[in-house]
């Protein structure tokens, strides 16, 4: 399940994923996703239509400051099975790259897109991305 590969992804920079996250497990209790925490689905399809991963690493600006050795290279592609995202909250994660390599468009029906407080400099932290679909586009510091 996609949600469980960013999990993984979360985990993968030492982060504690399985605090972070608690619900996000695979076990039949918890099979689907919809009850989880951070994402809220449509009541008709069942598809995720919103993830508000804000501060999945629980960044402290304090602490690290917005040059933290820890910034991460998001690859969209964690993203694609959300064919009806509306709203995506990635903000205070240190993300300072985004990529999405061989992808057309990951986020069709995309109306928020939150980036702010990551370090996100220039087009090139971007790259080869479509998001220009999004109402609400912020990557403000």
């Amino acid at each position: 399940m996609a949600l469980l590969e960013f999990k993984a992804f979360v985990k993968s920079d030492g982060s504690d994923a399985n605090q972070l996250l608690p619900s996000w497990v695979n076990d039949p209790e918890h099979k689907s996703c919809c009850k989880w925490e951070r994402v809220d689905c449509d009541s008709n399809t069942g598809h995720v239509i919103k993830l508000s991963l804000s501060n999945t690493r629980r960044f402290d600006v304090p602490s690290y400051g917005l040059y933290d050795p820890r910034n991460w290279h998001l690859n969209l592609s964690l993203f694609q099975p959300f064919k009806e995202l509306r709203s995506l909250n990635l903000s205070f994660n240190v993300i300072s790259r985004i990529q999405n390599k061989g992808l057309s468009s990951v986020f069709e029906n995309l109306e928020v897109l939150d980036l702010r407080s990551n370090i996100l400099n220039g087009s090139s932290a971007t790259q080869g991305t479509r998001i220009n679909n999004s109402k609400f586009f912020d990557s403000t510091p």
